[in-house]
């Protein structure tokens, strides 16, 4: 990524930078976002068949949940299709995340239009990060993709524990036996009779939308995408 891409996922207050784009763009994004409303208007919310799609699997069908989870203007699921990472620099919250949707909206008028963006280029960057770039109102915009692992531990619908880690250091191959075999480990922060409810263990590594980077015309596009094969 060169530095003159801007990473919108550390939510740079509107600054010189963007002025470079001029007066007339950026009253004409606003122009059009008072004409649409809150989420651009014309969408349509989404089908049935999209909502049952939605995951975190690979990266272009964490960047499709977002995507529909906009069109369905569902705020909490929006949130969770973010990183730890971007949580945490843009200071949001599961409870506070309706406040920082609308922050988000102010310093960056076209993720309003994000579930209208086409992906036109991507590229894997290791096993952890992935970019894509999309076209949007007019500019392309980098999503960078981190894949992150976490655990959840329930009892019924009681939470026993939940937390982001290695997903390497929680499962590993055991060679005992006659068949090897996955064994998970997992932190207990419960006594252990309060086990005896075990409902549900969950050991996964997600992907999910780390920074959002408007890119200029000086920015080397990403070579043209292919689409992903169905399921």
């Amino acid at each position: 990524m060169q530095r003159t891409a801007r990473a919108s996922g550390q939510c740079s207050r509107n600054g010189a930078s963007r002025g470079r784009r001029g007066a007339g763009a950026v009253v004409g994004v606003a122009l059009a976002l008072a004409l649409a409303g809150p989420l651009g208007g014309c969408l349509c919310p989404p089908e049935a068949e999209e909502l049952l799609a939605v995951g975190f699997r690979t990266p272009r069908q964490a960047l499709e949940s977002f995507q529909t989870y906009l069109r369905a203007d569902l705020p909490t699921q929006e949130y969770l299709c973010f990183s730890e990472g971007f949580r945490r620099r843009n200071r949001l919250s599961a409870a506070t995340y309706g406040e920082g949707r609308e922050r988000l909206f102010d310093e960056q008028p076209w993720l309003k239009f994000f579930a209208k963006a086409e992906v036109v280029g991507e590229r894997a960057v290791g096993r952890e990060e992935h970019w894509i770039d999309v076209r949007v109102l007019g500019r392309t915009v980098r999503v960078k993709l981190v894949r992150e692992g976490f655990y959840e531990i329930l009892a019924g619908p009681d939470l026993l524990g939940d937390a982001y880690a290695d997903f390497d250091a929680l499962v590993a191959v055991s060679e005992q036996g006659p068949r090897p075999s996955l064994v998970a480990r997992l932190p207990l922060e419960v006594d252990a009779d309060e086990l005896e409810g075990l409902s549900e263990l969950t050991v996964a590594r997600h992907w999910k939308i780390d920074a959002f980077y408007e890119l200029g015309a000086q920015d080397e596009p990403l070579p043209s995408a292919t689409p992903e094969p169905q399921p």
